[in-house]
This record gives structure tokens, C-alpha cells and sequence, in this order.
């Protein structure tokens, strides 16, 4: 489930640098909207609520795994949070660089060169 809830994002994203490296500036801004849209529901809004929760809350009530418990699932409820919180920092980054699409008119990726 974390590897579908991460690759959802990917294909608004390669539809808005495909638009982009053919000059194509107005579908590259209605793609990087759509993947802004589709990054936030699927990372911000669907991954705590559903994939974190079911990990930390209805994991333990299980009672076919109530002795791993202790051993297996607090590292990977703390890689979940982390990941988490890496997201937010990612929303971030996007976020600001959404801002400067709609305040410019143009997407501009500070990490690629202008060739």
C-alpha cells in the first residue's frame, strides 16, 4: 500500500515535465496543480489516516501477532512516522514552488538546469 500511494503522485508529475521540456507552459501548470492535488490527498490526507492509523491502532488488536508486536512493529511505526514527516517538509517544498507558478505563471524547479 506505501508503494501505490507513492507512485499515484508520479504520473501527474512526469506529465507536467514532459509539458514542460516541450516548451508547453500552460499544460505544464494544470499538470503540476493535478499532482499537488494528488501528492496532498494521497500523502498528507489518505497516508496517517488510513496507512498510520491501521499500523499503530488496529495492528495491535490482532491477536495473531500480539508477540511480534514488541519486536517488528515499533521500528516500522517509527520508519511510517518518519516518512511522514518527511512528507510535510516534501508538501512543503512543493507548496512554495506552487506559489511561485501562480505568482510568475511559469513552473521553475530550482534543481534542474536551464539547458
Amino acid at each position: 500500500m506505501v508503494f501505490l500511494l507513492h507512485d499515484v503522485s508520479d504520473v501527474p508529475m512526469e506529465l507536467a515535465k514532459a509539458c514542460r521540456y516541450a516548451n508547453l507552459d500552460s499544460l505544464t501548470t494544470v499538470f503540476f496543480a493535478v499532482f499537488f492535488v494528488v501528492w496532498v490527498l494521497s500523502r498528507i490526507v489518505y497516508f496517517p489516516n488510513v496507512i498510520i492509523r491501521t499500523a499503530l491502532f488496529e495492528v495491535p488488536n490482532c491477536p495473531q501477532i500480539e508477540w511480534k508486536r514488541d519486536y517488528c512493529m515499533v521500528a516500522f511505526d517509527g520508519l511510517l512516522l518518519f516518512l511522514f514527516a518527511i512528507h510535510v517538509y516534501w508538501t512543503f517544498l512543493i507548496g512554495r514552488i506552487l506559489y511561485r507558478t501562480i505568482v510568475s505563471g511559469k513552473v521553475n524547479d530550482e534543481r534542474e538546469d536551464d539547458t
